[in-house]
């Protein structure tokens, strides 16, 4: 039950931080876009062609790499998240029980059956 309230509630605060990012990424974009446009007019200008410019110039980074870069927000946590767990578990497994009990570790055991336990319970979550 903890691991699906982490996920559900994990996935919300990562989204809620990757559009706040994709904000700030576009609207710094768009910013340097009329720096640039201000730097080679000045103010004159049309306002047309310089709306122009602008929407062209955020259809250029909306195809680049660097929106779906964002995407790393969702995947770097989660790979995080999963390794610690992983490792938490096998360091318990390796301490043969002693901080936890409910892996039904005896001291009888070799360590394959340790990791034999550890796989079963990992495959059943």
């Amino acid at each position: 039950m903890g691991l699906i309230r982490l996920i559900f509630f994990g996935g919300i605060g990562l989204t809620i931080v990757y559009f706040l990012i994709a904000i700030y990424s576009r609207s710094i974009r768009r910013e340097k876009l009329e720096d640039r446009w201000a730097a080679e007019h000045g103010d004159s200008g049309d306002a047309a062609e310089r709306a122009a410019f602008i929407e062209a110039g955020m259809k250029k980074y909306d195809s680049s790499i660097r929106p779906k870069l964002l995407l790393l927000v969702f995947v770097v946590p989660t790979i995080s998240v999963a390794v610690i767990h992983f490792f938490d578990d096998l360091l318990l497994i390796l301490k043969r029980g002693r901080y936890a009990p409910h892996l039904d570790c005896t001291e009888d055991r070799d360590l394959s059956d340790h990791f034999r336990i550890f796989a079963l319970r990992a495959a059943t979550a």
